[in-house]
């Protein structure tokens, strides 16, 4: 192959290059674990506020969540018009709720939470889980320049090899499209 791109999460890397050094800060990087609630409300009845796409929770505040995402308001192609579909993530750094937790009690978990934190009462036609176990980065302090001392041992040792995905620079999907898109970019044009 010209080149070789690596996506996977850091926990990947205890597997892989086990002799090199150049790797220990992806082997050492800290990971939490998280769970995605995706509920669906029938419009009509749905008694809460509806203002903005959604809303982030610090990690100070008294619950395991830490967002939530209106999904018919940030992507209303996504939903039928009939319906309020929310998609709310549990699981934070040193909770362990995702992992102790049943789907189902992970599924009431989500709902309680966000009804009291968007104040309604509505119940949910469904919910869905959907858990990623130690998969989730934690950007701690140095993250930049642990990142780019692996970057700089990859570029000397490996000089086709392309590092990029969660471990690197954020863990969203947009993130993720991103690195690849300007990584694909660099590639065609150095050519």
């Amino acid at each position: 192959a010209d080149h070789v791109i690596i996506t996977t999460p850091p926990a990947t890397y205890t597997q892989w290059f086990k002799d090199d050094a150049g790797f220990d800060f992806l082997r050492s990087m800290e990971q939490s674990s998280c769970a995605i609630a995706i509920m669906a409300f029938d419009k009509s009845t749905f008694d809460g506020d509806l203002k903005g796409s959604g809303l982030l929770i610090t990690r100070n505040t008294n619950t395991p969540l830490t967002a939530c995402t209106i999904l018919n308001q940030k992507w209303p192609q996504t939903t039928p018009d009939d319906k309020v579909v929310l998609r709310v993530f549990i699981g934070k750094p040193g909770n362990d709720v995702v992992e102790r937790l049943s789907e189902e009690e992970l599924s009431e978990l989500a709902v309680k939470e966000i009804q009291h934190i968007m104040n309604f009462s509505a119940k949910p036609e469904w919910v869905r889980i959907n858990r990623l176990i130690h998969c989730m980065p934690q950007y701690n302090v140095g993250h930049r320049a642990g990142i780019k001392v692996v970057r700089e041992h990859v570029a000397e040792q490996y000089p086709n090899l392309h590092l990029i995905g969660t471990p690197f620079d954020g863990i969203g999907i947009p993130d993720g499209v991103k690195q690849a898109k300007e990584l694909v970019e660099k590639l065609v044009n150095d050519k």
